[in-house]
């Protein structure tokens, strides 16, 4: 590594709430599999589809599958393979490579059930990198549950068939100080108009000092807390046991109301998917197959984010 590519790293970790985000970005964008094959990657809880945004501009090659149940923000525009509960998820066991779930967790209602489903979708030898957060602000209401600590984390992860190969805290006292001081965009974001017109300068000027003294000077003294007991989250990097699966499931969806491995779950139309086993059939919405059982859809149906749902 030059000297330029060691300052522009270090850059980015100063800039970066969390720090250590290029480090976990590069893991997860490194290859898994020794076969030259592309990864088979689950972005479990894809939202807008940030994760296929940086393999793409990486340029790394990957069989990609996106799944949200759309709800939370409805400005968003989600990018999803697939609408599914990460509680009962529609694919075979064993059927990817890696699986990213970024800040995805204190959004589900049972994590202990999304993390077995996972674990269970993971092929031996396979990758699952995990982020979520400690100290941060409410969002994607009502669908905000829970914050983790490294302990409740650990607790979590102790029940599943995982090695735990890192737990990274997003940085210390002071990345939390910056971001508590960052926090004026929340405040100001609910402003009567005229008011929100004479702070958008003062936010404006703010992220310039945020850039050059702010950023800099925490990231440096972050260095002299040592135990990280105050963060604004944790970056995790989990294996699954064995040798990666040469041969994964050629298809990898499966139905989530019989939830058996079968060779072919689906008839997939351009309207329905229909189980070939127990004949359930599951809608497409704007070429997207909503694969969840029905008890979901109310939750599902009921967001405007729907709208917005691409392929």
């Amino acid at each position: 590594m030059t000297l330029y590519q060691k300052l522009k790293r270090l850059y980015a970790h100063a800039q970066v709430l969390g720090t250590y985000w290029p480090d976990y970005r590069d893991a997860w964008l490194a290859p898994a599999r020794t076969d030259g094959k592309p990864d088979r990657v689950l972005d479990a809880g894809c939202g807008q589809g940030e994760v296929l945004a940086e393999f793409r501009r990486f340029d790394v090659p990957v069989d990609y599958h996106g799944v949200d149940l759309g709800v939370g923000e409805r400005d968003w525009k989600f990018q999803v393979s697939a609408i599914a509960d990460l509680h009962r998820l529609p694919y075979k066991n064993a059927s990817f490579d890696k699986i990213i779930c970024n800040q995805v967790l204190e959004h589900v209602d049972k994590p202990d059930e999304v993390l077995g489903e996972l674990v269970r979708v993971l092929s031996p030898g396979g990758r699952l990198f995990l982020s979520v957060p400690f100290v941060w602000h409410l969002h994607q209401e009502p669908y905000d549950r829970f914050r983790f600590s490294r302990h409740a984390l650990e607790y979590l992860l102790s029940k599943q068939a995982l090695t735990i190969d890192l737990i990274q805290p997003m940085g210390g006292y002071f990345s939390v100080l910056r971001y508590l001081l960052s926090g004026h965009t929340l405040v100001t974001s609910n402003l009567s108009s005229p008011w929100k017109q004479l702070a958008s300068p003062l936010s404006r000027l703010y992220s310039y000092v945020d850039l050059v003294i702010v950023a800099p000077v925490c990231y440096c003294l972050d260095h002299l807390d040592q135990g990280k007991k105050l963060t604004l989250g944790y970056f995790l990097h989990l294996r699954r046991p064995g040798s990666i699966n040469s041969q994964l499931p050629e298809d990898p969806h499966r139905c989530p109301q019989c939830s058996i491995d079968e060779p072919h779950s689906f008839v997939q139309g351009p309207d329905m998917w229909t189980c070939s086993r127990c004949q359930t059939a599951f809608p497409v919405l704007e070429g997207v197959p909503i694969l969840t059982l029905p008890d979901a859809y109310p939750r599902v149906s009921d967001s405007d984010s729907l709208k917005h749902v691409t392929a």
